[in-house]
C-alpha cells in the first residue's frame, strides 16, 4: 500500500491578453493494493484551496483499476467524484469517468512513456484548469524521465486536451510540466516542478503557471 501526500502551490501566474493571478493548495492521498498478479486497485482524495491558499475549492476522490496487458503496456479506469465550487461562488457535485491507455519504453537511461486518455465529466463548459480536466474528450501525454544523479530523477512532459462541443473534437488546451523527484529516504520522496497551461484557439487565451510541490509517503 502507498499513501502520496500531495501539495501543489499555485503561486503565479501571467497571460498575454487574460488576467490570471492566484495562490492555491492542492493536498491530497493515495493508496494502491494489489489485487491479483497484474491488477491493481487504486483510490485518492484531495482537498483543494485557491484564492492565495485562503479559500476551499473542491474536495475530489478517485477510485480506479489499473491493468498491466504485457511489459511496458498498462490501461487505467478511474471514476472521479468531487464537491467544488462554480463561477457564482455555489458548490456542485462533479463527476468524470476516464479511460487510460499507456505505454513505457526504457532506452537505457531514459524513459518515455505516452499516454491516451479519454474521460467524460458532467460539468465542463468553463476553460480553468481544473475545468478543462473535466470537459469530454481525449488527452494526449508524452513523458521522458531519466536519472540525474543518485536519489534523483527528472521528467519532462507535454500535454494536449482535445475536447468535444456540438460540431466535434476541438484542441481545446495544451500543458507542459517539468519535475525533479529527491527520494529523502525510504519513506519519503520530495518533487519540485513548475506547470505552464495555455487555451489553444480563444479569443482571449488563459495561460497559468503553476509552481508544484509534492510530498510522498510510502507505508508498507
Amino acid at each position: 500500500m502507498r499513501i502520496n501526500l500531495l501539495l501543489l502551490f499555485c503561486l503565479l501566474a501571467l497571460a498575454g491578453q487574460a488576467q490570471y493571478t492566484d495562490g492555491g493548495a492542492w493536498i491530497g492521498m493515495d493508496t494502491k493494493y494489489k489485487i491479483i498478479k497484474d491488477l491493481d486497485l487504486r483510490a485518492e482524495v484531495q482537498a483543494r484551496l485557491d484564492q492565495g491558499m485562503t479559500r476551499y475549492n473542491a474536495v475530489i476522490g478517485d477510485f480506479g483499476l489499473r491493468y498491466k496487458i504485457m511489459k511496458g503496456l498498462n490501461t487505467t479506469v478511474t471514476y472521479r467524484i468531487g464537491h467544488r465550487q462554480n463561477g457564482q461562488n455555489l458548490f456542485e457535485v462533479r463527476q468524470r469517468v476516464s479511460i487510460d491507455v499507456n505505454y513505457k519504453y526504457d532506452f537505457g537511461k531514459p524513459e518515455a512513456s505516452f499516454r491516451i486518455r479519454y474521460q467524460a465529466g458532467r460539468n465542463g463548459v468553463a476553460a480553468s484548469e481544473g475545468i478543462a480536466d473535466l470537459r469530454e474528450g481525449f488527452r494526449y501525454k508524452l513523458k521522458v524521465e531519466r536519472k540525474i544523479i543518485k536519489r534523483t530523477r527528472g521528467a519532462l512532459s507535454l500535454e494536449f486536451f482535445q475536447s468535444q462541443r456540438t460540431e466535434g473534437f476541438y484542441w481545446s488546451d495544451w500543458r507542459f510540466v517539468a519535475s525533479v523527484e529527491r527520494k529523502l529516504n525510504k519513506k519519503f520522496d520530495l518533487t519540485l516542478g513548475y506547470l505552464y497551461q495555455e487555451e489553444i484557439l480563444a479569443n482571449d487565451p488563459l495561460s497559468e503557471h503553476i509552481l508544484l510541490v509534492g510530498l510522498t509517503v510510502d507505508i508498507d
